[in-house]
């Protein structure tokens, strides 16, 4: 019986020691893990990614804008220079008959004058 008395007591006794080493364990861990969230700052994390969302939803907005306005400025250099090309175009036509008009004029290397 004293053998079984004593050796329930150490069994209890164990038992408590692991209680309260389970207990010191849990609380440093509970420890280190406020350690590391204060750390980590997750608040002031979340916010700048909130930030940072936000000017990057901002910045795509603005590049479409610009591809839009891009677009239109290459649709008016793609009208003005059509138009610029027509303008050559006749101005190569009134100096080609200017030219034959003044070959016209010319004989042999010399122009006509008059009679």
């Amino acid at each position: 019986m004293f053998f079984l008395k004593r050796f329930f007591a150490r069994q209890d006794r164990l038992e408590e020691r692991l209680e309260r080493l389970e207990k010191e364990r849990f609380s440093r861990l509970e420890k280190q893990v406020e350690t590391h969230l204060k750390e980590d700052k997750p608040g002031e994390v979340a916010l700048q990614l909130k930030h940072l969302a936000e000017a990057l939803k901002e910045n795509s907005s603005l590049q479409r804008e610009n591809a839009l306005q891009i677009a239109r400025i290459d649709k008016n250099c793609a009208a003005g220079h059509a138009e610029l090309m027509r303008e050559v175009s006749a101005d190569k036509v009134w100096l080609a008959n200017i030219n034959e008009a003044v070959q016209k004029h010319i004989t042999n290397g010399r122009i006509h004058r008059g009679n």
